[in-house]
């Protein structure tokens, strides 16, 4: 997983993971750019956004804002959510 990777580099706290994906990402991610810091295919990605099976998804889908047709992801809710995971 990408996002372990990034831990293991010295990105302990959250707001490191927040700083640094605000810094390489912007303040909003896609769902390809999710999907890689996830190691997941977006199409999978989708799939487990559309269903809610799981925990993990139903907060994926909190953190979604749509804009139009465009799907974006709140950069500080996504690291809130990788770092209670």
């Amino acid at each position: 997983m990408a996002f372990t990777k990034f831990l293991r580099q010295g990105a302990n706290t959250v707001s490191t993971v927040r700083d640094e994906f605000i810094k390489t990402h912007g303040p909003l991610l896609t769902i390809a750019q999710l999907a890689k810091i996830l190691s997941r295919s977006e199409e999978g990605l989708r799939i487990s956004l559309r269903t809610k099976t799981s925990e993990f998804s139903r907060q994926l889908y909190a953190a979604k804002k749509q804009y139009g047709r465009r799907i974006y992801f709140s950069v500080e809710k996504i690291a809130d959510i990788l770092e209670i995971s």
